[in-house]
């Protein structure tokens, strides 16, 4: 790269919510532009895109978008990168159809979000989410656990009865400590420490999309147990999901070719 044209630095997306499940996918980022040779050089709040200021730079836009529409698009001397992106309010396309447009296509996390951008106009394709290119786990596993099923308050109650499972430690991905919830590495910190526990699981049973979807990528044996399989998030995701209502049609592995198919979305993507 010539001294004129310096190689931009990367960032990616963080935000202090509720949901650990946010510093999952951040992580996922980390270590997808890692693998790909780059070193992220900050993470830039997801809430208050548009108040960036700093240095040009390119982003990864994966994850859920967003709380405040306020606050998007980024800045000029932010270059998007989207992929795996999912929109959660069709206000956020309508109102920025020409920005999205410049930047098209869009990489997204469901088919849902694809459909949406389709219908505004805007080149987009599917390429799941990016914890599924967290690396497989080891082959020797220890270590049950139960992820927020009927413990979280938005997430729909399933049925089951989870003592026939037996002894299992159960986790939350909810962020109740206010000091936690406030403090970026800190947080990072706490999910990477969690989906280590994920990555060398001899089970895990959950409701959550990303902890269900991070145990695929390791190969960890997981019950994605759901009351609203219909969901627009997991649209596009069924197959690696393979999720079930019930503990008696509840699938725990899946064919190694459901998620290849999947990651091949971004094999060529440009960074």
């Amino acid at each position: 790269m010539s001294p004129e044209h310096p190689r931009l630095p990367h960032a990616v997306i963080a935000t202090c919510s509720d949901n650990l499940g946010d510093d999952v996918q951040t992580l996922a980022a980390i270590q997808f532009l890692k693998k790909k040779g780059i070193q992220p050089a900050f993470v830039m709040d997801r809430e208050r895109l548009s108040s960036y200021s700093g240095p040009a730079c390119k982003l990864l836009m994966n994850g859920w978008f967003m709380h405040d529409l306020a606050f998007f698009p980024p800045p000029p001397q932010v270059t998007p990168i989207f992929i795996s992106f999912h929109c959660a309010n069709e206000a956020l396309i309508a109102s920025h159809v020409a920005y999205f447009k410049a930047h098209q296509p869009i990489g997204c996390r469901d088919l849902h979000t694809q459909a949406l951008f389709e219908k505004h106009g805007v080149q987009a394709y599917f390429t799941g989410c990016l914890t599924l290119t967290f690396d497989p786990g080891p082959v020797e596993r220890v270590g049950r656990y139960t992820v927020d099923v009927n413990t979280c308050p938005y997430i729909p109650p399933v049925a089951v009865d989870l003592s026939v499972l037996g002894e299992h430690v159960l986790i939350h991905h909810d962020v109740q400590d206010a000091a936690l919830k406030t403090n970026m590495s800190q947080r990072l910190a706490v999910a990477r420490a969690l989906l280590a526990k994920y990555q060398q699981a001899e089970l895990v049973v959950t409701s959550r999309l990303h902890v269900a979807l991070p145990c695929r990528a390791f190969r960890t044996p997981c019950i994605f147990l759901h009351s609203n399989l219909q969901d627009t998030r997991f649209s596009g995701l069924e197959a690696i999901l393979s999720g079930s209502d019930t503990l008696e049609n509840a699938v725990s592995r899946i064919p190694d070719e459901a998620l290849v198919n999947v990651l091949r979305g971004f094999d060529a993507l440009a960074l």
